[in-house]
């Protein structure tokens, strides 16, 4: 049996956790996020430039000096850990040939227009790997807000802005929401996830209601 976790920001609701075996698909619009299993990646070159700088910093991107990223990639955010794995799917994956495994946060280039009073639906699988060691993890997603000069007005969260999951309870569904606050000179949301410990994230669909 699946688990599906389903956090709302809306009218101050939070409704739990549930259990189910089939799959809440978002209601409006086209996905979003372009790369949603992460199948599409380039490679990178980390004996210099912005990757060799994060390992310096302490981003673990693997033992080889190039490596696959995904292709929407944009930046890390206080990560630790960042590499596509691939592996069986329901296993290894969630689904295709793909996942990520991070720990911390990354950007992605998922960026789009929103006005206040929207909502953003997110959905998402992740797996705690039982190597991770720690009893709980909890994840998150949230988008900032960047202003016309580029300086951020905020970040949009949900409720309940991480989630908690645990090793040995296989692939979970997150499903997030989250409104557009009333800011003036908010035109543009973009994506971030954020784990406290190592996780596997695949199949990510956001959408936004009207």
């Amino acid at each position: 049996m699946k688990m599906k976790i389903y956090y709302v920001l809306g009218a101050g609701l939070v409704l739990g956790l549930m259990a189910t075996t089939g799959r809440l698909a978002a209601q409006d619009g086209d996905n979003l996020f372009a790369n949603p299993g992460f199948e599409d990646t380039k490679e990178v070159d980390l004996t210099s430039g912005y990757f060799n700088s994060a390992i310096n910093q302490g981003v673990n991107l693997g033992d080889e000096m190039v490596v696959q990223i995904p292709v929407n990639f944009d930046q890390f955010s206080a990560t630790k850990l960042f590499k596509v794995v691939s592996g069986k799917p329901g296993e290894d994956v969630h689904s295709g040939n793909n996942a990520l495994l991070i720990d911390g946060g990354f950007y992605d280039r998922c960026t789009f227009p929103v006005q206040p009073g929207e909502i953003i639906e997110v959905h998402y699988f992740i797996k705690v790997p039982d190597s991770t060691g720690d009893s709980s993890v909890k994840v998150g997603v949230s988008f900032n807000l960047p202003g016309p000069d580029g300086v951020s007005l905020g970040m949009i969260e949900a409720k309940e802005p991480q989630v908690q999951v645990f090793p040995g309870s296989g692939w979970n569904e997150i499903i997030q929401e989250m409104v557009v606050p009333p800011l003036e000179n908010i035109n543009t949301a973009v994506f971030r996830f954020a784990s406290t410990a190592p996780v596997l994230l695949d199949d990510v669909v956001v959408r936004l209601q009207h």
